[in-house]
């Protein structure tokens, strides 16, 4: 058991030296503002029925990381996201009223993507989410339901450090029982600038190696 052990943390150790010195490695820091739609259903109050919102503006920053699989990448990252807006509560006798909205969510898209002409990226994959603020009119706060998944695809161009990007998302936080609320984030539009600050991946060097 014990030489089991020591060979496969020689051969981890080898595999991490191997991926550090073929440079497979690289990440930097991610921001963007969003557009879109929120909806909350299925909730836990005696009077609304639905809430909708459109054209909810946000903000995200964060960090990411690359992992080279030439010509793939995968690409993880952890995002702060804000986003704030105009919501309108659909009441059970069939009344309205809009309130200020804004809630704040902790993302964590893992991408899988693939290099196009130098300088083009294409990626796709899921997104988990945890909501930990829903406020209407600043200080009230919704139980909505804290965790979620969804999906994120999109597109960027690299120009040696500097990226720029636009994707798609949407996310579903179903609620799991009556204490919360289904809140669905289902039409998001982002753009995003992204610097890398790690070692700049060359995709010339890739494809003559």
């Amino acid at each position: 058991m014990k030489t089991k052990l020591i060979t496969l943390l020689s051969a981890g150790l080898l595999l991490g030296t191997h991926l550090l010195h073929a440079q497979l490695f690289d990440g930097g820091v991610i921001a963007g503002v969003s557009a879109g739609n929120v909806k909350m259903s299925d909730m836990n109050n005696t009077l609304i029925n639905t809430a909708n919102g459109s054209g909810i503006v946000g903000y995200e920053a964060g960090l990411f990381a690359r992992l080279h699989l030439s010509p793939f990448y995968i690409k993880p990252m952890g995002l702060i996201h804000y986003e704030a807006g105009q919501v309108n509560f659909n009441y059970k006798d069939g009344s309205s009223h809009s309130s200020n909205f804004d809630d704040g969510k902790l993302e964590v898209p893992v991408l899988l993507g693939i290099h196009f002409l130098h300088i083009i990226n294409v990626e796709a994959g899921p997104v988990y989410n945890w909501v930990f603020m829903a406020n209407t009119n600043g200080d009230n706060e919704l139980k909505v339901e804290p965790s979620g998944f969804g999906y994120r695809v999109g597109a960027n161009v690299e120009l040696w450090r500097l990226f720029l990007g636009i994707s798609y998302q949407g996310l579903a936080n179903k609620s799991s029982g009556s204490s919360t609320t289904t809140f669905q984030v289902p039409n998001e539009l982002f753009f995003n600038v992204a610097i890398n600050i790690g070692r700049h991946w060359n995709h010339d060097r890739d494809e003559n190696h």
